[in-house]
Protein backbone atom coordinates (compact mmCIF):
# COMPACT_ATOMS: atom_id res chain seq x y z
CA UNK A 1 0.00 0.00 0.00
CA UNK A 2 3.05 2.31 0.87
CA UNK A 3 4.23 1.77 -2.56
CA UNK A 4 1.15 2.63 -4.45
CA UNK A 5 0.58 5.74 -2.26
CA UNK A 6 4.05 6.86 -3.32
CA UNK A 7 3.63 6.25 -7.04
CA UNK A 8 -0.03 8.10 -6.86
CA UNK A 9 1.45 11.15 -4.91
CA UNK A 10 4.67 11.43 -7.31
CA UNK A 11 2.77 10.80 -10.43
CA UNK A 12 2.85 14.11 -11.58
CA UNK A 13 5.89 15.01 -11.59
CA UNK A 14 7.45 12.01 -12.89
CA UNK A 15 5.38 12.36 -15.90
CA UNK A 16 4.29 16.07 -16.90
CA UNK A 17 7.25 16.42 -19.30
CA UNK A 18 6.22 13.62 -21.32
CA UNK A 19 2.14 12.67 -21.24
CA UNK A 20 1.04 15.34 -22.63
CA UNK A 21 -2.40 13.95 -23.41
CA UNK A 22 -2.72 12.26 -20.09
CA UNK A 23 -3.34 8.82 -21.40
CA UNK A 24 -0.08 7.20 -19.70
CA UNK A 25 -1.26 8.90 -16.44
CA UNK A 26 -4.42 7.56 -16.67
CA UNK A 27 -3.61 4.18 -17.55
CA UNK A 28 -1.27 3.87 -14.67
CA UNK A 29 -3.80 5.87 -12.35
CA UNK A 30 -6.26 2.63 -13.22
CA UNK A 31 -3.72 0.39 -12.40
CA UNK A 32 -3.24 1.59 -9.08
CA UNK A 33 -6.79 1.21 -8.43
CA UNK A 34 -6.60 -2.44 -9.21
CA UNK A 35 -3.27 -3.42 -7.80
CA UNK A 36 -4.79 -1.78 -4.45
CA UNK A 37 -8.19 -4.19 -5.17
CA UNK A 38 -5.40 -7.04 -5.94
CA UNK A 39 -4.22 -6.03 -2.53
CA UNK A 40 -7.22 -6.10 -0.79
CA UNK A 41 -8.94 -9.38 -2.04
CA UNK A 42 -5.48 -10.96 -0.99
CA UNK A 43 -6.52 -9.52 2.70
CA UNK A 44 -10.18 -10.57 2.37
CA UNK A 45 -9.22 -14.22 1.40
CA UNK A 46 -7.78 -14.83 4.96
CA UNK A 47 -11.39 -14.16 6.57
CA UNK A 48 -13.13 -17.48 6.68
CA UNK A 49 -10.03 -18.97 4.96
CA UNK A 50 -8.87 -22.99 4.54
CA UNK A 51 -5.92 -24.47 3.38
CA UNK A 52 -6.44 -27.78 1.19
CA UNK A 53 -3.49 -29.94 1.02
CA UNK A 54 -3.52 -32.95 -1.08
CA UNK A 55 -3.61 -36.08 1.34
CA UNK A 56 -2.82 -39.77 0.61
CA UNK A 57 -3.57 -42.91 2.72
CA UNK A 58 -0.56 -42.92 5.80
CA UNK A 59 0.10 -39.21 5.21
CA UNK A 60 0.50 -37.21 8.16
CA UNK A 61 -0.61 -33.72 7.02
CA UNK A 62 -4.12 -32.61 7.24
CA UNK A 63 -5.88 -32.54 4.48
CA UNK A 64 -8.09 -29.59 5.49
CA UNK A 65 -6.73 -26.58 7.94
CA UNK A 66 -8.64 -23.47 8.72
CA UNK A 67 -6.90 -19.47 8.67
CA UNK A 68 -6.02 -19.38 12.57
CA UNK A 69 -8.38 -16.95 14.72
CA UNK A 70 -5.74 -14.48 14.66
CA UNK A 71 -4.84 -14.19 11.45
CA UNK A 72 -8.69 -13.89 10.52
CA UNK A 73 -9.25 -11.04 12.99
CA UNK A 74 -6.29 -8.90 12.04
CA UNK A 75 -7.32 -9.15 8.47
CA UNK A 76 -10.88 -8.17 9.24
CA UNK A 77 -9.24 -4.96 11.22
CA UNK A 78 -7.33 -4.13 8.41
CA UNK A 79 -10.08 -4.64 5.82
CA UNK A 80 -12.09 -2.36 8.18
CA UNK A 81 -9.80 0.11 8.49
CA UNK A 82 -9.12 0.49 4.51
CA UNK A 83 -12.60 0.99 4.42
CA UNK A 84 -12.28 4.20 6.30
CA UNK A 85 -9.09 5.20 5.01
CA UNK A 86 -8.96 4.62 1.33
CA UNK A 87 -9.67 8.51 0.30
CA UNK A 88 -5.80 8.94 -0.60
CA UNK A 89 -7.20 7.55 -3.96
CA UNK A 90 -8.69 10.47 -4.34
CA UNK A 91 -5.78 12.79 -5.12
CA UNK A 92 -6.69 15.90 -6.45
CA UNK A 93 -3.62 16.37 -8.24
CA UNK A 94 -4.20 13.50 -10.46
CA UNK A 95 -7.93 13.47 -10.73
CA UNK A 96 -8.02 17.17 -11.83
CA UNK A 97 -6.26 16.32 -14.89
CA UNK A 98 -8.86 13.31 -15.31
CA UNK A 99 -12.01 15.75 -15.74
CA UNK A 100 -13.96 12.10 -16.16
CA UNK A 101 -13.13 10.81 -13.49
CA UNK A 102 -15.06 10.91 -9.93
CA UNK A 103 -14.37 9.42 -7.42
CA UNK A 104 -12.90 6.07 -7.17
CA UNK A 105 -12.67 5.40 -3.54
CA UNK A 106 -16.89 5.35 -3.28
CA UNK A 107 -16.72 3.16 -6.13
CA UNK A 108 -14.40 0.60 -4.50
CA UNK A 109 -15.92 1.40 -0.81
CA UNK A 110 -19.59 0.18 -2.41
CA UNK A 111 -18.24 -2.42 -3.41
CA UNK A 112 -15.94 -3.88 -0.72
CA UNK A 113 -18.39 -3.42 1.54
CA UNK A 114 -20.72 -5.82 -0.31
CA UNK A 115 -18.15 -8.05 -0.08
CA UNK A 116 -17.32 -7.36 3.86
CA UNK A 117 -20.75 -7.92 4.32
CA UNK A 118 -20.13 -11.77 2.57
CA UNK A 119 -17.66 -12.42 5.34
CA UNK A 120 -19.86 -14.05 7.71
CA UNK A 121 -21.16 -16.83 5.32
CA UNK A 122 -17.80 -17.16 4.39
CA UNK A 123 -16.41 -17.88 8.15
CA UNK A 124 -19.23 -20.54 8.97
CA UNK A 125 -17.35 -23.42 7.24
CA UNK A 126 -13.77 -22.67 8.19
CA UNK A 127 -15.52 -22.42 12.09
CA UNK A 128 -16.69 -25.68 11.53
CA UNK A 129 -13.69 -27.64 10.47
CA UNK A 130 -11.44 -25.08 12.76
CA UNK A 131 -9.70 -27.04 16.11
CA UNK A 132 -9.56 -24.75 19.53
CA UNK A 133 -10.90 -21.16 19.16
CA UNK A 134 -12.88 -20.47 16.07
CA UNK A 135 -13.78 -16.97 14.54
CA UNK A 136 -17.50 -17.98 14.21
CA UNK A 137 -20.15 -16.28 12.27
CA UNK A 138 -21.23 -13.95 15.06
CA UNK A 139 -18.00 -12.76 16.43
CA UNK A 140 -17.52 -12.20 12.59
CA UNK A 141 -20.58 -9.76 12.20
CA UNK A 142 -19.93 -8.47 15.78
CA UNK A 143 -16.40 -6.96 14.81
CA UNK A 144 -17.97 -5.41 11.84
CA UNK A 145 -20.74 -3.76 13.77
CA UNK A 146 -18.53 -2.66 16.60
CA UNK A 147 -16.24 -1.01 13.64
CA UNK A 148 -18.88 0.66 12.13
CA UNK A 149 -20.94 1.82 14.93
CA UNK A 150 -18.25 2.79 17.61
CA UNK A 151 -17.87 6.19 16.87
CA UNK A 152 -21.90 6.31 17.30
CA UNK A 153 -21.52 4.59 20.43
CA UNK A 154 -18.84 6.84 21.76
CA UNK A 155 -20.76 9.29 20.48
CA UNK A 156 -18.75 11.12 18.61
CA UNK A 157 -19.31 13.73 15.81
CA UNK A 158 -18.48 11.44 12.49
CA UNK A 159 -16.63 12.23 9.65
CA UNK A 160 -18.55 11.99 5.95
CA UNK A 161 -16.79 8.44 5.39
CA UNK A 162 -18.28 7.03 8.39
CA UNK A 163 -21.74 8.18 7.74
CA UNK A 164 -21.00 5.99 4.19
CA UNK A 165 -20.08 2.75 5.74
CA UNK A 166 -23.14 3.51 8.35
CA UNK A 167 -25.69 3.98 4.88
CA UNK A 168 -23.59 0.75 3.10
CA UNK A 169 -23.93 -1.25 6.56
CA UNK A 170 -27.70 -0.96 6.93
CA UNK A 171 -28.66 -1.19 3.66
CA UNK A 172 -26.93 -4.61 3.31
CA UNK A 173 -28.95 -5.94 6.29
CA UNK A 174 -31.92 -4.87 4.55
CA UNK A 175 -30.79 -6.30 0.82
CA UNK A 176 -29.68 -9.69 3.34
CA UNK A 177 -32.89 -9.32 5.63
CA UNK A 178 -35.29 -8.83 2.64
CA UNK A 179 -36.40 -5.73 4.15
CA UNK A 180 -37.06 -3.15 1.14
CA UNK A 181 -34.60 -0.31 1.76
CA UNK A 182 -36.09 1.55 -0.97
CA UNK A 183 -40.02 1.23 -2.97
CA UNK A 184 -39.52 -1.09 -5.81
CA UNK A 185 -35.99 -1.52 -5.88
CA UNK A 186 -34.04 -4.00 -6.63
CA UNK A 187 -32.57 -5.75 -3.96
CA UNK A 188 -28.64 -5.62 -3.08
CA UNK A 189 -28.87 -9.29 -2.47
CA UNK A 190 -29.86 -10.08 -6.02
CA UNK A 191 -26.27 -8.53 -7.01
CA UNK A 192 -23.73 -11.22 -7.37
CA UNK A 193 -20.58 -9.90 -5.54
CA UNK A 194 -18.26 -11.28 -7.46
CA UNK A 195 -20.26 -9.75 -10.75
CA UNK A 196 -20.17 -6.34 -9.20
CA UNK A 197 -16.51 -6.76 -8.87
CA UNK A 198 -15.67 -8.50 -12.44
CA UNK A 199 -18.18 -5.09 -13.70
CA UNK A 200 -15.98 -2.34 -11.73
CA UNK A 201 -12.79 -4.24 -13.22
CA UNK A 202 -13.61 -4.16 -16.46
CA UNK A 203 -15.04 -0.50 -16.02
CA UNK A 204 -11.69 0.27 -15.12
CA UNK A 205 -9.43 -1.96 -16.88
CA UNK A 206 -11.37 -1.12 -20.57
CA UNK A 207 -8.66 -0.23 -22.70
CA UNK A 208 -5.44 -0.28 -20.69
CA UNK A 209 -4.25 -3.94 -21.14
CA UNK A 210 -0.81 -3.43 -20.29
CA UNK A 211 1.49 -4.56 -17.18
CA UNK A 212 -0.23 -1.42 -15.01
CA UNK A 213 -3.67 -4.00 -14.93
CA UNK A 214 -4.02 -6.69 -12.44
CA UNK A 215 -5.38 -10.00 -13.52
CA UNK A 216 -8.37 -9.78 -11.26
CA UNK A 217 -9.77 -12.76 -12.81
CA UNK A 218 -7.31 -15.25 -10.94
CA UNK A 219 -8.60 -13.53 -7.61
CA UNK A 220 -11.99 -15.51 -8.01
CA UNK A 221 -10.38 -18.62 -8.17
CA UNK A 222 -7.82 -18.82 -5.29
CA UNK A 223 -6.75 -22.73 -5.63
CA UNK A 224 -4.38 -22.34 -7.86
CA UNK A 225 -4.52 -24.68 -11.43
CA UNK A 226 -8.01 -25.84 -10.09
CA UNK A 227 -11.45 -25.16 -10.08
CA UNK A 228 -12.84 -23.74 -6.34
CA UNK A 229 -13.63 -26.64 -3.83
CA UNK A 230 -17.19 -26.43 -3.06
CA UNK A 231 -18.18 -28.66 0.69
CA UNK A 232 -20.25 -30.92 0.41
CA UNK A 233 -23.14 -31.78 2.48
CA UNK A 234 -23.17 -28.73 4.21
CA UNK A 235 -25.94 -26.22 4.76
CA UNK A 236 -25.01 -23.04 5.51
CA UNK A 237 -27.00 -21.20 7.98
CA UNK A 238 -29.83 -18.51 7.24
CA UNK A 239 -28.04 -15.54 7.12
CA UNK A 240 -31.08 -13.67 7.25
CA UNK A 241 -32.62 -13.58 11.17
CA UNK A 242 -28.76 -12.50 11.97
CA UNK A 243 -29.38 -9.39 9.80
CA UNK A 244 -32.60 -8.78 11.19
CA UNK A 245 -31.57 -8.72 14.29
CA UNK A 246 -28.69 -5.83 13.72
CA UNK A 247 -31.28 -3.78 11.55
CA UNK A 248 -33.56 -3.80 14.83
CA UNK A 249 -30.19 -3.16 17.17
CA UNK A 250 -29.04 -0.44 14.56
CA UNK A 251 -32.43 1.36 14.93
CA UNK A 252 -32.46 1.12 18.73
CA UNK A 253 -29.27 2.71 18.54
CA UNK A 254 -30.30 5.71 16.50
CA UNK A 255 -33.12 5.76 18.32
CA UNK A 256 -31.18 7.31 21.35
CA UNK A 257 -29.05 9.23 19.13
CA UNK A 258 -31.22 11.27 17.23
CA UNK A 259 -31.57 14.45 19.58
CA UNK A 260 -29.19 13.94 21.07
CA UNK A 261 -26.11 15.15 19.15
CA UNK A 262 -24.83 18.55 19.66
CA UNK A 263 -22.88 17.98 15.84
CA UNK A 264 -26.08 19.22 13.15
CA UNK A 265 -24.60 17.13 10.76
CA UNK A 266 -24.35 13.76 12.34
CA UNK A 267 -27.27 14.80 14.09
CA UNK A 268 -29.36 14.66 10.87
CA UNK A 269 -27.56 11.93 9.28
CA UNK A 270 -29.15 10.04 12.24
CA UNK A 271 -32.52 11.29 12.21
CA UNK A 272 -32.05 10.37 7.98
CA UNK A 273 -31.73 6.57 8.47
CA UNK A 274 -33.93 6.14 11.43
CA UNK A 275 -36.45 7.82 8.64
CA UNK A 276 -35.36 5.69 6.31
CA UNK A 277 -35.45 2.22 8.72
CA UNK A 278 -38.65 2.68 9.72
CA UNK A 279 -40.17 3.54 6.50
CA UNK A 280 -38.49 0.14 4.83
CA UNK A 281 -39.82 -1.62 8.09
CA UNK A 282 -43.19 -0.50 7.98
CA UNK A 283 -43.13 -1.40 3.79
Amino acid sequence: MKNLKYILANLNQWLDKEDNDYKHRSAIYDGIIMQYLTYMLHVYHNIGGIYLHEKLVGDKVEALESEPKEKQKEAMSYFLEQLETMDWLDNSDVLDKLPMVGKPSDALRNVLMKLLMAAPARVEFSALKAEGDKYDVDECMNDIYEYIWSPTLKGRKLTSTQMKLQNLFIKQLASTAKINWNKDSKSLADEDVWESLTTLHHKIGEGHKGCCVSDLERMFNPVAGFEEPMAEYFVPRNQESMCYGYFLRVRDLLNNQKKQHADKDTRLHYQLLLHQMNNALNR
